[in-house]
């Protein structure tokens, strides 16, 4: 149950303005508490401990949070994902184009080539005889 009420807590403080006391630097990371002691890892220099001069900006999205975070901390992880992404389609591709033996394939030169006349053959029937269609 406290758990509960301290997730509440917490998420009906987001995006709020505080003063935050950095008491500890570890990782990179400068750890404090805001004014109703919610605690805050922020990144950051070890200059912070012991200060009180961040806020916390209400009009940051966490959109904009969680892009700041992947394109500056972990830009070389998405450049690499980018990249197996990259070799995954080109891989996809190659596999997709070569040539199979019992496989038909689409000739598209053929068909934007088509005239009006390889199509559609008009024929005059004769009265209740009906149409023989050859298979």
């Amino acid at each position: 149950m406290s758990d509960k009420k301290k997730n509440m807590f917490i998420s009906k403080n987001i995006g709020g303005n505080y003063n935050i006391l950095f008491e500890s630097y570890e990782d990179g990371y400068a750890i404090g508490l805001t004014e109703n002691y919610i605690k805050v890892n922020v990144k950051g220099s070890p200059d912070l401990v012991n200060s009180i001069s961040i806020e916390i900006n209400s009009n940051t999205t966490n959109t904009q949070l969680l892009g700041n975070i992947i394109y500056t901390d972990y830009i070389h992880l998405f450049q690499l994902s980018g990249m197996i992404l990259l070799v995954a389609m080109i891989g996809a591709i190659v596999l997709t184009f070569r040539k199979r033996p019992g496989v038909r394939r689409q000739n598209y030169f053929h068909q934007i080539s088509r005239e009006k006349k390889d199509g559609v053959e008009l024929v005059n029937p004769e009265s209740n005889k009906g149409v023989k269609i050859d298979a």
